[in-house]
């Protein structure tokens, strides 16, 4: 199998936001790759395929992909490698965004112990590392370790280059935690950062646009600007829909809207979005 066709191939579908063939393109792929015992490309498709089932909110179909390759990797005797390690990560963040941290935090502990005996502590893949487990220990309220493993990354994108994005979404995530410590105006800076960054890039904005205006609009709600919170979490509502379709963040963005409009006394937005957000939630838990 040609992988690197077959990747270049993905990636033209999510840049010309052709979700809805995503799923079938890469089983068919991994379908291929099994009939023709090509290890290699099948442990790169089911990779994307778990990150993919992970952003769409479909976690039991991220979690049977994620048994399947640790099982795989470890029958070729890949553990302890620099491969293995980065496919862990991808388990563990499959974890997490089930709800798993605990669990997800076991993995990032391995991934760690290899990392650190295998790259340079400037190397990308550690502040990717830290960046997710940052959102494990925010997942069981250890804010302060949160902070911690944010700050690492930060310190790592911003000695590399072309890493504008990564460091966008590391001042995203250490202005959620700062807002989880009432640290408003701290957060407030690297919010801004964050989307300054990613609206002076070129091409189709990173995916993780969307968290930084929810963050924005969490931040504006909790400082009473009500206004300016709907605005920020209706345009991650589209940036979300046309990136990553109607997920589990989609649900709770329609989730703040209606709650905002509650409390402005707008009862006939409120149920729209409500509406929007069970419609949602139901498909994705059938």
């Amino acid at each position: 199998m040609d992988i690197r066709k077959a990747l270049e191939q993905l990636d033209l579908l999510f840049d010309s936001r052709r979700i809805d063939e995503v799923e079938g393109f890469l089983l068919s792929e991994i379908k291929s790759a099994e009939q023709e015992d090509d290890d290699t490309s099948i442990i790169s498709l089911v990779n994307e395929l778990i990150g993919f089932y992970r952003t769409a909110g479909r976690h039991k179909d991220a979690m049977v992909y994620c048994d399947y390759i640790v099982s795989l990797m470890r029958e070729l005797n890949l553990e302890k490698t620099v491969p293995y390690a980065t496919t862990l990560l991808n388990v563990a963040t499959a974890y997490r965004a089930a709800g798993k941290a605990e669990d997800a935090l076991e993995y990032y502990g391995d991934v760690l112990k290899i990392y650190e005996d295998s790259i340079p502590d400037s190397d990308m893949r550690l502040a990717s590392l830290y960046n997710n487990m940052s959102l494990a220990y925010n997942e069981i309220k250890d804010y302060e370790k949160a902070c911690l493993f944010l700050e690492k990354a930060l310190s790592i994108t911003v000695k590399n280059e072309d890493t504008e994005i990564e460091e966008a979404t590391t001042h995203s995530n250490l202005a959620t935690t700062l807002m989880r410590m009432n640290k408003l105006p701290e957060a407030v800076k690297h919010i801004e950062a964050a989307l300054e960054i990613y609206e002076s890039s070129d091409g189709p904005r990173d995916f993780h646009y969307s968290s930084a205006l929810s963050a924005m609009g969490e931040v504006l709600f909790r400082l009473k600007d009500s206004e300016g919170a709907l605005k920020y979490y209706k345009q991650a509502l589209n940036e979300i829909e046309s990136s990553m379709g109607k997920n589990s963040s989609y649900v709770s963005t329609c989730s703040n809207i209606s709650f905002i409009y509650n409390r402005l006394g707008n009862k006939e937005e409120a149920e729209k979005y409500k509406n929007m957000a069970e419609e949602v939630h139901s498909t994705l838990n059938r």
